[in-house]
């Protein structure tokens, strides 16, 4: 027996699965990262979940077992044999046993376990590094993610408007040839906006699969979750005295340093042999009864044809190029730092000098009343409207490059992770 189902049972039903969906998909979120309620939030959560941080602490988690292999001790060592007397001869059997425990001499051990922190080291720096990076690269996106929504909407309107004036033209029964020409313009200005908005889709689609992929989940991108546009900005000045100890690059630099430092402090341990001491047992037994012998044995190679003069020079000349490397870095930021603060005030300059943005919406309006009124040609107002909106995206093309400069320089004075968005 068929149960009929009702057309409104049926919408409820589809309306409770939608509604069962998406609150399961908001606690997958909250599970993954808390509730999202600013854009520090997802910043915050970007620096938590994503995969090439999880790539960067399990390197950690790998370096950091290795610091338990390189302080291991050898195992001793047991040697015997077992001789048997032939024909003739009185001894019947004879037996030998020694035990070995090995002396690594020359500080193996100890340049083992520094190599090993050192590599460790290394493996934090370049988690911050990938922390640094991606930092910057979410707030940006963050920041043009909301350029791109305000650019949309402002070529809607212009489409808006250029449809309506064509609906306008076409609803005449008779066009003269300037109005036939600015029929055509007007089609032609809102394939031009058509196009621009199916770009500025394109990108807010690589934006957000930027950040899907940092998140773990996809996030419902509201404005709250936008950051709004700077409303103040710090001074930054070349003359400011900075410390880039804390960079991700300085102190990689450095942690390679100490690794080359104690590969050389290696290579010359590895000059010295490893000694092998024991107690060693030996056992007769001729015909007449058993006879034993107890001392001890040595065993150790002996640095005759070499003392590794090739590990050596090897790991001195790793050891002056990790240094060269390290002073050449401390150069590349007091470099990078100055041309960041130049980017940053000329974008500042030009942010200040395009008093045009503030009144760009207001203009919006007055020149359609205008061209509406008859008082000024179509080119003219079409040319207003590209231009205004050329503006809008150069203004926001300086304000996220001076965003970027300001980050970077958050990274290099090694306070980035203290900011907010």
């Amino acid at each position: 027996m068929k149960v009929p189902i009702s057309l409104d049972g049926f919408k409820f039903g589809v309306v409770l699965i939608l509604l069962v969906g998406t609150a399961n998909l908001r606690a997958q979120e909250t599970l993954v990262c808390g509730e999202l309620k600013k854009p520090q939030d997802i910043l915050d959560c970007v620096l938590q979940k994503n995969p090439d941080v999880q790539r960067a602490e399990a390197e950690i988690d790998k370096k950091s077992a290795a610091e338990k292999t390189a302080a291991q001790r050898p195992n001793p060592e047991i040697e015997t044999r077992v001789l048997f007397g032939i024909p003739g001869h009185e001894s019947d059997v004879l037996s030998e046993v020694n035990l070995f425990h090995p002396f690594e001499l020359g500080g193996k051990r100890g340049a083992r376990i520094q190599k090993a922190r050192a590599e460790q080291a290394i493996a934090v720096a370049d988690k911050r590094e990938v922390l640094e990076q991606l930092a910057v690269q979410t707030v940006v996106a963050l920041h043009r993610l909301r350029q791109i929504r305000s650019e949309i909407s402002m070529l809607n309107e212009n489409l808006s408007v250029y449809q309506h004036i064509v609906s306008l033209f076409k609803s005449r029964s008779l066009l003269s040839p300037e109005q036939e020409t600015s029929l055509v313009v007007f089609q032609l200005a809102a394939s031009e906006s058509q196009f621009k908005k199916t770009e500025l889709i394109t990108e807010e689609n690589r934006l957000k699969a930027f950040l899907k992929n940092a998140l773990g989940f996809d996030a419902a991108l509201s404005a709250r979750l936008l950051p709004r546009a700077p409303s103040s900005w710090p001074k930054m000045s070349l003359e400011a005295q900075a410390d880039f100890e804390n960079w991700s690059k300085m102190e990689k630099a450095k942690s390679e340093f100490v690794s080359s430092q104690a590969s050389s402090k290696l290579a010359r341990s590895e000059s010295w042999p490893t000694l092998k001491v024991g107690p060693s047992l030996e056992t007769e037994s001729p015909l007449g009864g058993t006879r034993t012998a107890l001392g001890f044995a040595l065993f150790t190679s002996l640095p005759v044809y070499q003392r590794n003069p090739g590990g050596k020079a090897e790991a001195g000349k790793g050891e002056m190029a990790a240094k060269l490397n390290l002073e050449l870095v401390k150069k590349e930021a007091v470099v990078e730092k100055e041309r960041l603060i130049l980017e940053y005030n000329r974008n500042l300059q030009a942010l200040r000098g395009a008093k045009a943005q503030v009144s760009i919406d207001t203009k919006h309006k007055d020149i359609e009343e205008l061209f509406e009124r008859g008082l000024i040609p179509s080119t003219l107002m079409l040319e207003a409207h590209r231009q205004m909106f050329e503006v809008k995206q150069e203004v926001f093309k300086s304000e996220l490059r001076a965003i970027e400069a300001l980050w970077k320089v958050y990274a290099l004075e090694g306070r980035l992770f203290e900011a907010t968005l």
